[in-house]
């Protein structure tokens, strides 16, 4: 375990090293130190010896990556990127293109955001599982047919109609609470009811349609049936027994973005006038002031693998799909045009040439069962869980799930996964010959890494025709197929 976080940590640091450089070189290239001090001085017509001294007065009259002019360490030390990026490590982020001191602000700030961020997410995870508990509860009853359409009609709308609609009815017409605004003492909560409000509505239906197919993947299973047998009522069959067996994928899908929450909601501080850290980087880019920008983009970026470090052991999710409030959000073309993106990245997966492994540790759902179903070899751990649920969000694997799932396990099991939703487990997978072997998951990678090794010994030109006359097989007869891949592998070692 210590030798795992030490490598994720390191990981860590490496991807934060590369959005550091990554976000320098960005703002660099786009906008020059003379560009900058353009926009800032402000003015059309700014002379050449006022940039020179905005330039001076900010350190921004040096070299980016390479200083010449000076000697030893300080040809790389006396540069803009050590003095205005390196030290960002350091958590050292100097002073803004303003003149004001950055990390003086953003402990100023840090507060406000925090205000309104914990309760909107502790608030929210409540209303979400105890509104999901009780679809499940009402199953197969009218009460869950208005409550999934309550749900798909909360996801369809954007957040910025809850911002407008919560103002106009409970600030202008009903005037419970203020418009816009913060104050600390008593009034905190008469300022922040509304926003918290707005963010627990915005994502309630969306997370609640996700939960609900985790807790009826539950209540199927042996425990259940055993508590129901012994005379246990459903409100504690449900709220004591499935609830808790949950809690395992929804602590983890909600932990990993617990830490961005300190930065606070954007677009819900800006419109609602609170000072926190979300509205301090919106006003930074309107400004123009880059390094303020910059500073909270590492800070960001620090933040959200510090979440992956504290969740992502390794046994929780190989790839559990996409973040369904971006999918709900999207335009029809976007969809579209990510959509084929996906296609022609799994496509190229299937057709690489060479034997791809995937090793499933966890939930692989969605995009994530599309992605194992491209490989060419499935080993999955006794925890793994596989399932297409998108129809639950009124949508269909867009990555050519179906096509492949029907090929791999047939029709009628691949009608059954894509239109029930339901996740199966790593042996009700292998059983179908949706996976090929299943293992313990402390044995996962070492299998994996055997096969591997194994087939690196096979010769590489048998093992790409192979794989691709099995993949034209599935498409045309058979007599043509036979004749396929001696013909071509003549042809290649000619």
């Amino acid at each position: 375990m210590i030798n795992y976080i030490i490598r994720r940590i390191g990981y860590g640091v490496l991807i934060l090293i590369g959005v550091n450089l990554f976000t320098f070189l960005l703002f660099f290239t786009v906008n020059t130190p003379d560009d900058m001090a353009r926009m800032n001085i402000g003015g059309k017509r700014v002379s050449q010896d006022a940039i020179d001294k905005w330039k001076v007065e900010r350190g921004y009259d040096k070299p980016l990556f390479w200083n010449g002019k000076e000697e030893g360490a300080r040809k790389l030390t006396d540069t803009i990127f050590v003095e205005h990026s390196a030290r960002l490590f350091l958590f050292d982020f100097g002073a803004s293109d303003s003149g004001r001191d950055i990390g003086y602000e953003l402990k100023r700030r840090v507060g406000p955001s925090v205000a309104l961020a914990v309760p909107t997410f502790v608030l929210g995870i409540f209303v979400v599982i105890v509104f999901s508990l009780l679809l499940v509860f009402f199953r197969n009853t009218f009460l869950e047919f208005w409550g999934v359409t309550l749900a798909v009609f909360l996801l369809s709308i954007s957040s910025l109609f809850y911002i407008i609609v919560g103002q106009i009815f409970f600030s202008k017409l009903l005037q419970l609470v203020p418009i816009s605004g913060f104050a600390g003492g008593t009034d905190l909560f008469v300022f922040l009811a509304l926003p918290i409000l707005v963010g627990i509505a915005s994502r309630l239906g969306g997370e609640a349609l996700f939960y609900r197919t985790m807790f009826l993947d539950e209540i199927g299973k042996d425990y259940v049936r055993t508590a129901r047998s012994k005379g246990l009522s459903e409100t504690v069959v449900l709220f004591r027994h499935v609830l808790r067996n949950a809690l395992l994928p929804i602590l983890t899908s909600t932990v990993a973005v617990l830490p961005l929450l300190f930065l606070g909601a954007l677009i819900m501080e800006s419109f609602f006038g609170i000072p926190g850290l979300g509205s301090y980087t919106i006003d930074a880019i309107n400004a123009q002031d880059f390094a303020i920008v910059r500073s909270m983009v590492f800070v960001g970026s620090a933040l959200y693998i510090l979440g992956l470090i504290l969740t992502g052991a390794g046994e929780k999710a190989f790839v559990a799909g996409a973040d369904i409030n971006e999918l709900s959000q999207n335009v029809p073309e976007v969809a579209r045009r990510w959509a084929l993106a996906g296609q022609q990245v799994f496509d190229l997966i299937e057709h690489l040439g060479k034997p791809v492994i995937a090793a499933v540790n966890g939930f692989a759902l969605g995009g994530g069962c599309e992605l194992a179903m491209a490989c060419t070899i499935r080993i999955a751990s006794e925890t793994a869980k596989f399932g297409q649920p998108e129809i639950n969000l009124g949508l269909i694997p867009g990555l050519a799930g179906t096509q492949r799932l029907s090929r791999l396990v047939g029709k009628a099991k691949a009608m059954e996964i894509v239109l029930t939703g339901a996740p199966i487990t790593a042996h009700e997978a292998l059983t179908i010959g949706l996976v090929n072997r299943v293992v313990p998951a402390s044995d996962l990678l070492r299998e994996a890494r055997a096969l591997a090794t194994e087939l690196s010994a096979k010769p590489a030109v048998a093992l790409r025709y192979a794989m691709e006359a099995i993949h034209q097989g599935l498409e045309i007869s058979i007599r043509t197929s036979c004749c396929l891949s001696p013909t071509n592998q003549k042809q290649d070692t000619s």
